[in-house]
């Protein structure tokens, strides 16, 4: 099963917005298409997050629900590993120490410094869309054999007319370690330019 981590930023954008990305993100979690991994320290960072004012009075879903969410559904790191040193914001490193002491295979993060790393000791870090992507291009069989799999990182690309469906295949084949044969870059020939009139 896909193990994943998904940091504060992007768990609140979920009552904040209740934008199209997460809540498919969501959806996903509901039904059980990967297992996300929670510690004491980020689980306990969320309902400090959610108790603002500030936030209670822009939610757009129940707040409580998230919370409980999380510490029901969500399989418990000990939180013993610390990484600390290993991101920019010293606040970052409870997720990756959580991801790394998991054995996540990704950290979905909206935060910035958190991205630009990129991956961290194997665990491929990438936005809320990246992930989205992955999980909806792959088949679900994939996923629940990926115990021993290695990480992949999707690249980031525009995918536009006619070579959506290409760019969009090497997004995915594009690995942080040796890939998998079935998600190696396929052999589609380039869509051909059009001949310019004179």
């Amino acid at each position: 099963m896909l193990r994943v981590v998904i940091d504060t930023s992007s768990l609140v954008s979920t009552v904040l917005t209740r934008g199209e990305l997460m809540r498919r993100v969501v959806a996903h979690w509901r039904s059980g298409t990967f297992t996300v991994l929670s510690s004491p320290a980020t689980r306990a960072e969320l309902a400090v997050v959610l108790a603002r004012p500030s936030i209670r009075e822009l939610a757009a879903a129940p707040l409580d629900e998230l919370v409980r969410g999380l510490e029901r559904f969500s399989e418990h790191v000990p939180g013993a590993l610390d990484l600390a040193g290993a991101c920019r914001a010293p606040k970052d490193g409870k997720f990756l120490a959580c991801a790394v002491e998991g054995g996540a295979h990704y950290l979905v993060s909206s935060d910035r410094d958190l991205l630009e790393l990129r991956h961290c000791r194997g665990v491929a870090i990438v936005n809320p869309g990246q992930f989205l992507l992955a999980l909806e291009l792959v088949p679900k069989t994939h996923w629940a054999a990926c115990q021993s799999w290695p990480h992949y990182m999707p690249v980031t690309a525009r995918c536009t007319n006619a070579n959506t469906a290409i760019t969009r295949n090497r997004m995915i084949a594009e690995m942080v370690h040796p890939r998998p044969a079935f998600l190696a870059t396929p052999s589609i020939p380039p869509v051909p330019a059009k001949n310019k009139t004179t």
